[in-house]
C-alpha cells in the first residue's frame, strides 16, 4: 500500500504523484510476493478496500500502468 500526503512537497504535486505511480512495477511486486503460483496481494486502486462497494472505484478507473519513459515525463513536469 502507498499513501501520499496531498498536503505536503513533494506529494502535493500531481505530476510528481502520477511519476511515482507510473515508475511501480506492480507485475513484479506480485509475482515477487507469491508461493506455488498463489499470490499474497492484490492490486487494489481505490482509496479504500474493495469491499465497501460503490465507494472503492466509483468510476470504473483502470490500473496504472508500468511505463519508466511516462514515470520521466511526469517528473520532468513536475520541475523535480
Amino acid at each position: 500500500m502507498l499513501g501520499m500526503n496531498t498536503q505536503k512537497y513533494p506529494t502535493n504535486n500531481t505530476n510528481f504523484r502520477l511519476a511515482v505511480v507510473h515508475a511501480i512495477n506492480y507485475t513484479q511486486l506480485l509475482d515477487t510476493y507469491s508461493f506455488n503460483g498463489s499470490t499474497y496481494a492484490k492490486n487494489y486502486l481505490g482509496p479504500i478496500t474493495p469491499g465497501f462497494g460503490a465507494y472503492y472505484d466509483p468510476g470504473n478507473l483502470s490500473l496504472y500502468s508500468y511505463n519508466d519513459n511516462l514515470a520521466a515525463y511526469y517528473l520532468n513536469l513536475a520541475g523535480e
